[in-house]
Order: C-alpha cells, then sequence, then structure tokens
C-alpha cells in the first residue's frame, strides 16, 4: 500500500462525499431515469485500462448519481429508511481498511469477541438475556431462527436422511400472523417446509395476533393426526403497519401445561424501541420467547 497514494485518494474522495452531503437536499430523491439509461452510458466491454481516481469520480458524479435512489435524503420516505451516520460511515472506511476475516476466532479475533459483546450489549439495553449472532439483516436473521426450530426437532433424523426422514410424519405446524413479514415464508420453504407447515392466523382490528384464533388453530391440529403444532411467529413492529403482537396473551397459548412450542419474534421493525422503557412495557413476555430477530440499524442509524 503507497500511503503517499492513498492519502491523496482519501482525500480526494473525503471531498466528495462532504460534497454529496451539502448538495444532497437540493437533489431529486428518485431519479428521472429508464431502464437502461446507466447501461447505456457506461462502456459494454470491459476497459483494460485504468483510469485515475479524478476519472471515476466524475464518471461516478455523471453517470452513476444521476442513477440513485438517495436513501440519505431528508425526503426519502419510502421505506423505513436506514440513513446512515457520521460514525457509521468512517466506520465503513476502518473496516474496509483492515480488511478482516471474521469466519473463526484464530482469522479474526477482535471480530469475534466484538460480535458476543455487541449482542450482549444489545441485550443490556432492552432488558434481555439473550446470546445471538450477527446476519446482514432482519431477512437472513428469521431464516436462520427457523433453521434453528428445524434442527431442535428433528436435526438428527435430517442430519442422516435430510428431510425426506419426514415425509412419514404429521405436518409440521408454523403459526404465523397474516401481516407476518414475507421472509418468514421464504424462510420456511428455504428450509424444507411446505405450504401446509404454514397456518395463519387471523388478526385484530389494529393488525395484532388474535390469541383466540391461534388457541383455535393449535387445538384444531393437536387433535388431528395430519398436523403437528411446533412454533408460534410473532411480530414486533410489522412492516405494513408498525403493529405489535399481544405478547401477554400470545404467549399463554404457545406455552403453557399443556404444550410447549417455540416462540420466534420477528422484531426486526420495533425491537429496538425498547431502549425507551415506556415501549418496552408494551413488549412484557418478549423475554421468554425462544429466538428474536432484531435490527438495530433501522433506529439506531
Amino acid at each position: 500500500m503507497d500511503t503517499v497514494i492513498l492519502e491523496a485518494s482519501l482525500q480526494e474522495a473525503s471531498a466528495w462525499v462532504t460534497r454529496y452531503f451539502s448538495q444532497l437536499k437540493h437533489q431529486w430523491v428518485l431519479p428521472d431515469t429508464k431502464p437502461g439509461d446507466l447501461s447505456r452510458a457506461l462502456s459494454p466491454s470491459f476497459l483494460e485500462q485504468g483510469s485515475s481516481l479524478s476519472a471515476t469520480l466524475q464518471v461516478f458524479d455523471e453517470a452513476i448519481v444521476p442513477s440513485i435512489n438517495h436513501w440519505n435524503h431528508p425526503g426519502f420516505m419510502g421505506y423505513f429508511n436506514s440513513t446512515i451516520s457520521e460514525p457509521a460511515l468512517v466506520a465503513e472506511l476502518l473496516i474496509a481498511a483492515t480488511n478482516a476475516n471474521g469466519m473463526l476466532w484464530k482469522s479474526s479475533p477482535a471480530s469475534t469477541e466484538l460480535e458476543h459483546l455487541t449482542i450482549a450489549w444489545i441485550s443490556q439495553m432492552l432488558g434481555l438475556n439473550h446470546a445471538g449472532v450477527l446476519h446482514d439483516g432482519g431477512s437472513a436473521s428469521n431464516y436462520h431462527a427457523i433453521l434453528i426450530i428445524r434442527n431442535y426437532y428433528y436435526g438428527k433424523q435430517i442430519r442422516q436422511a435430510g428431510m425426506s426422514s419426514l415425509s412419514n410424519r404429521p405436518i409440521p405446524r408454523f403459526y404465523l400472523s397474516e401481516q407476518c413479514h414475507n421472509s418468514i415464508d421464504k424462510a420456511l420453504y428455504a428450509a424444507g417446509f411446505g405450504d401446509n407447515s404454514i397456518a395463519r392466523v387471523k388478526t385484530n382490528d389494529r393488525f395484532e395476533m388474535d390469541a383466540k384464533d391461534l388457541e383455535k388453530k393449535i387445538k384444531q391440529d393437536e387433535a388431528s393426526s395430519e398436523y403437528t403444532p411446533l412454533a408460534v411467529i410473532g411480530t414486533l413492529g410489522s412492516t405494513s403497519c408498525t403493529a405489535v403482537d399481544p405478547l401477554r396473551e400470545v404467549m399463554p397459548v404457545a406455552k403453557n401445561e399443556f404444550r410447549h412450542l417455540w416462540v420466534h419474534l420477528d422484531a426486526a421493525h420495533g425491537g429496538m424501541a425498547a431502549v425507551h422503557p415506556d415501549v418496552r412495557a408494551k413488549f412484557q413476555g418478549w423475554e421468554a420467547v425462544d429466538t428474536i430477530t432484531i435490527n438495530p440499524h433501522k433506529w439506531m442509524y
């Protein structure tokens, strides 16, 4: 690494970033572009000769930026946007510079220990006592939670004979509210479960899971030889309307003297709000669930 070239490059790139943010509010939030515009603006052939950083930034300005949805724009309201903060932006630079590979403790001791510490800090902030791992987002986290549930109940058989080992067994059932995020459906399919494993639970006029309908559907499956109830999937902050499932009503249905179903909680959207005591009170019962998905970046920049 040539530190002279590095210093000059960082200064040039830093100036570009500062200029971008200073002018951002004057940009259109969405680009005035059509499919194929960017492809036509760039060379269709691989460039065998490199170019200077200045020339590359010019192409970036003229071709790329006009085709960007500006997620950091103060007027962007299309999603629950994860606007970047100054420390987070600098952190990305440090991550790229250190280029750590966190496969194992031996490959990057700091990465491994920081992951454990970060999970512990988040749990403490939210009044929880859960261990965990970091993934790249809520969908990946939900997928791993479904794998955990699958392996908890069927791990030994699946390791020996795959999902075919379940072919002569009752169909495992997962109970999802009608407002459940579609990443749960995708995770179930990817983990080897089908539509027959999904039981949709009705919601009330506040789009919260109806605990009475949950009880009804579980009892129907318990009385049938066709299904085996496995897990209840709750939501804290649904994607469509930020609904919060009533855990004080749902948990006694899932876990009582007659049954002990796995409870996974998709709190990707709303979970971090529990740093505030008034909000945490609304989540009463989540400390007893088996697995939780939480996205710190949605509230903590």
